[in-house]
């Protein structure tokens, strides 16, 4: 018991934290309708399959578990990317302890997370990019506990959870690229000799194997996908609006992660942990060439953040004054206000439709622009919420409305992912037809 209650004491910032966020996500959660893709991914959780067309297999079991235990009600579905988000920050917090940070700098690290429009945005979606955010910064946490004591065997534990990772979106490669271009430009070139690190490659490659083997028997319909991504997505994005949006995604903690890859780069602190400055950049610049969008990077931000706030902490200490962190996190709550209705569902539509003309005439167009390139009304992520219940009411109207023989020989149409989820989601209380 005098274990536990220690325990409580060491990490109580951090659970304090972790459940700020949670509850961030889960009182906001029923605003707005699910969204899109949250369908098409609910779906598959009746499908269960060792591949997909677009992505790995492992958010199908999860969508399982959300529709078969938790109920599948649109409140249980947004409990899962709720939980990562705040496992997000504890993981982050734990990588400032690492770091070195005490009491402020863990504070600031975790309220940096948590304020992010990013991270906002992301842990609001059952989607692969909340799982995929905290897979980067799980791996992180394994790679500064590596750093720090050389024990060998976190090799193992980050093969396993980076063969986890590649089930759950195959983007998690760069990451994975990042770690073994960083430990080529580090000291730790030396790790390419031990037997540790292949077998660690080894396990990553045996656990995302049976996916692998999957994509090659059916003629690798990820290539296909990739291309008519970037026919019809890719294409609209520029060098310039790409490093834009890694600092709108975090504009309001930008003075943290800045710092913290100075620190990482530059400074003789934070020379024992510098793979992880050029591990960022390597994802950076990879990322520029083949124009990924600007939250592929947002896995290696909390990293740079825990190192950022420890840079400030560690400042502040030599200045022989508090307030430096506590101007900073006035700085970020101050910053977050402005775009948060374009970060968390705050805003009816109607509402959020005015502050799209006011926001968009202050610079904010960005936020507003969709995949196509078009600038709407409505952030796409935000305007993919809404109009399916109303679909599916109006779907299921005409159904019953035709004579019983009718209906055996009924077949419902949709001419997209988005219509055929939500009829299938919302229609299954009335017996609609799958």
């Amino acid at each position: 018991m005098e274990t536990f209650v220690n325990t409580l004491k060491n990490y109580r910032i951090l659970i304090l934290f972790f459940f700020i966020k949670l509850l961030i996500h889960l009182l906001t959660s029923n605003l707005y309708s699910l969204h899109r893709d949250e369908f098409l991914y609910l779906t598959m959780g009746d499908h269960l399959s060792i591949g997909y067309l677009e992505i790995p297999p492992s958010l199908a079991v999860f969508s399982w578990i959300v529709t078969h235990i938790l109920g599948g009600s649109e409140f249980t579905v947004r409990i899962i990317p709720a939980l990562l988000g705040a496992l997000t920050v504890f993981f982050t917090g734990l990588i400032t302890k690492e770091f070195g940070g005490k009491k402020m700098a863990q504070i600031l690290a975790c309220s940096a997370v948590i304020i992010s429009p990013a991270f906002l945005r992301i842990n609001q979606l059952f989607q692969p990019v909340s799982f995929n955010v905290f897979y980067w910064v799980l791996l992180s946490w394994i790679i500064i506990r590596f750093l720090k004591s050389e024990n060998k065997k976190l090799l193992i534990y980050f093969g396993v959870i980076a063969g986890l990772s590649l089930l759950n979106k195959y983007s998690v490669g760069v990451y994975l690229l990042a770690v073994l271009a960083g430990i080529l430009l580090s000291p730790h070139r030396i790790l390419y000799k031990s037997k540790e690190i292949y077998l660690a490659i080894a396990i990553a490659t045996l656990i995302f194997l049976p996916n692998l083997i999957w994509q090659i028997v059916h003629n690798l319909p990820l290539v296909s996908h990739i291309e008519e991504l970037s026919r019809t997505q890719l294409v609209n994005v520029r060098p310039a609006g790409f490093l834009l949006e890694q600092f709108f995604l975090n504009s309001p903690n930008v003075l943290i992660w800045i710092f913290g890859l100075y620190f990482l780069l530059f400074t003789n602190r934070g020379k024992s942990f510098r793979i992880l400055g050029y591990m960022y950049i390597f994802i950076i610049i990879f990322l520029l060439l083949f124009s990924g969008k600007g939250y592929y990077s947002m896995g290696a931000y909390p990293m740079l953040i825990a190192a950022g706030a420890c840079y400030w902490e560690k400042l502040s200490d030599s200045w022989n004054t508090k307030w430096v962190p506590v101007l900073i996190l006035v700085f970020m709550i101050i910053s977050i206000l402005p775009v948060l209705p374009i970060s968390l569902p705050v805003l009816k539509i109607d509402k959020l439709i005015k502050y799209g003309e006011k926001a968009k005439k202050i610079g904010l167009e960005s936020a507003f622009r969709w995949e196509t390139g078009i600038v709407h009304d409505l952030p796409q992520d935000f305007a993919d919420m809404f109009g399916w219940k109303e679909l599916a009411g109006i779907v299921e109207k005409t159904y019953f409305e035709l004579t019983p023989e009718e209906r055996n020989k009924c077949l419902i149409y949709a001419e997209n992912y988005g219509q055929a989820g939500a009829v299938d989601y919302y229609g299954k209380k009335s017996s609609l037809p799958e």
